[in-house]
């Protein structure tokens, strides 16, 4: 067993938390909103074990923007004891203005929300992308300046979009593609010409996925609201040059469904060298 000397963040991607009598329905497979507030309790029980740095809720914190169902979220990832990072999904954009009102109150001493640079672990940075409207039905990512960032080793970007382009894959395969920020190609070249290796953890396709390109390490986590109703984590180690990646996600509840949208295994890893993502296994 390896002594890990890296550093661990607990990934909780698409709880849609859902207040009382909330509806299920179909996405890729059931969304089961009856039983979000069960289903995050046993994802934050089994994070809660792994010795976490840090936990990111990566965005459809709620199912429909309502402020009970923020408090909720908010007080069970608190309750772990480690810093909280948050990003807005499109389930946490207010249905009727189209403002970020609701989440944008849940920051506080333990809960930093975006859009950030925030130094984290051994010369690493996160990046938390916010949202904005575009039009009347299309969301932007919203990111912070460049200027004035420490240098670092590597970057992990924390945003409920993707930044690659999925939807042919995913159409192919037969499973629903949720829509694209308006500006994800701008944001792809902007992570493209970093001169630093960028990890991407994103939510929102609510498929399990792992992709290299270029530089970029773009990791897709399930959702935990429907099945494999999954939580990650995400660990990265910094030696001698090297960055190395580990991402293992757990299904909390197993479901019988026909089909379900893993196109990765759920414990993979990853090496950064020589100006490359490499497949690799560390011990």
């Amino acid at each position: 067993m390896r002594e890990s000397r890296g550093w661990r963040l607990g990934v909780v991607a698409d709880a849609h938390s859902a207040p009382p009598g909330a509806e299920p329905y179909v996405w890729q497979n059931t969304v089961d909103l009856p039983h979000s507030t069960e289903l995050l309790d046993a994802g934050l029980h089994w994070l809660a074990a792994q010795q976490l740095d840090a936990l990111v809720l990566l965005g459809d914190l709620t199912e429909a923007a309502d402020p009970a169902s923020f408090t909720a979220i908010c007080e069970r990832a608190t309750a772990l004891g480690v810093p909280v990072f948050a990003v807005p999904g499109n389930c946490d954009v207010d249905p009727v203005d189209r403002s970020l009102t609701a989440f944008d109150t849940i920051q506080r001493e333990e809960i930093v929300t975006g859009p950030d640079l925030v130094p984290a672990g051994p010369n690493q940075i996160l990046e938390l992308v916010h949202l904005a409207a575009a039009d009347e039905r299309r969301l932007r990512g919203v990111r912070r300046p460049e200027a004035g960032v420490p240098s670092h080793a590597v970057r992990v970007v924390l945003t409920h979009y993707p930044v690659l382009e999925l939807e042919s894959d995913l159409l192919a395969a037969g499973f629903r593609h949720s829509g694209d920020l308006t500006n994800r190609v701008q944001i792809e070249a902007d992570l493209h010409a970093l001169d630093v290796p960028v990890v991407v953890v994103h939510g929102h396709l609510h498929v399990h996925d792992a992709r290299i390109s270029g530089n970029l390490l773009h990791l897709s986590c399930g959702p935990l609201i429907e099945p494999p109703h999954l939580v990650s984590v995400i660990e990265l180690d910094s030696t001698d040059g090297h960055i190395m990646v580990q991402r293992r996600a757990h299904s909390v509840r197993t479901d019988d469904v026909e089909r379900l949208p893993v196109f990765a295994p759920f414990d993979q890893r990853w090496t950064w060298s020589g100006g490359s993502w490499d497949l690799g296994v560390w011990s």
